[in-house]
């Protein structure tokens, strides 16, 4: 082997090396620790999730202790009937929240709805009316499709020795922000503690400790819930 080839070998082996070591020293234990699940129709949901479990999560149910979930709801900014799109903003969506669900010690749980490029009304990542009475299955009420993705996280981690409480955690920012309001106020008895920034609504922080929905909402139907936040007509 001339000096020439071995010189031309070493540098393919480190750049091979520089490859496969930046991206790990980046994503780190993140890798190691988030599941991508894939779309289920027949259990309800038809899109992809992430769910990460925190090391502190890990060790509260190690110890016997329940966890919560937080839901970070995908926002790309984009319309694309191409769920690839979304499913790899989901995925840094996740990294990027990571952090935080190791600061709560809690599991991250990141759906990657599809916003459509075809039928652009159906705002799924606000969780506007359209999304909300659509008749295509594939994109009708996330808010439903996402009980569905939370079902399917409790059994896969209970399976692993992790249980999670009932009620969730959900944040959300701009679009993102609109559909944490409106889960919040269509399931109430699921949310736990609402966060949201700089999104016009109901409320800017919620925190559900068995006192129910704000005044304006108590009482009222899912129906009279969407009316109040103006999703249905009137005549619906």
């Amino acid at each position: 082997m001339t000096q020439r080839t071995h010189l031309i070998k070493r540098s393919l082996l480190s750049l091979l090396a520089l490859v496969v070591i930046v991206p790990a020293l980046f994503l780190g234990p993140f890798y190691l620790r988030v599941q991508h699940v894939e779309a289920n129709p027949e259990a309800g949901f038809f899109a992809d999730f992430f769910l990460y479990v925190s090391p502190g999560a890990k060790k509260a149910a190690d110890k016997g202790e329940q966890v919560f979930i937080l839901v970070q709801p995908n926002n790309s900014g984009m319309n694309s009937d191409d769920p690839e799109v979304h499913i790899k903003d989901a995925y840094w969506t996740a990294f990027g929240r990571h952090g935080l669900a190791n600061e709560l010690n809690v599991v991250l749980l990141v759906p990657a709805f599809v916003r459509p490029g075809g039928d652009w009304q159906i705002y799924t990542h606000a969780l506007d009316r359209d999304a909300l009475t659509t008749e295509r299955s594939d994109l009708a009420r996330p808010d439903l499709q996402l009980i569905q993705m939370l079902d399917q996280a409790h059994i896969m981690l209970g399976t692993n020795g992790i249980e999670t409480h009932e009620r969730i955690l959900i944040q959300g920012y701009s679009a993102s922000g609109m559909f944490a309001n409106r889960f919040a106020t269509l399931h109430p008895d699921m949310v736990r503690r609402l966060e949201r920034l700089r999104q016009s609504g109901i409320w800017s922080r919620y925190s559900n400790g068995g006192v129910g929905l704000p005044p304006a909402l108590r009482g009222r139907s899912e129906l009279g819930r969407l009316r109040w936040l103006g999703l249905h007509s009137a005549t619906l």
